[in-house]
């Protein structure tokens, strides 16, 4: 069974941003040092979660 991909929040420009940001955020944080990994995945994750 499909589910429904019209859901209205994903219609708005503040989501459309977000995913935006997610993926900007997800090429910037790879290319930190191995001593920043830990703040770098603790920012992907936090910006996964939003």
């Amino acid at each position: 069974m499909r589910k429904n991909k019209n859901r209205g929040y994903q219609k708005l420009r503040v989501y459309n941003d977000e995913i935006d940001y997610y993926a900007q955020t997800c090429d910037v944080f790879p290319g930190f040092p191995y001593e920043l990994s830990r703040v770098a995945s603790q920012a992907i994750a936090s910006k996964d979660s939003s």
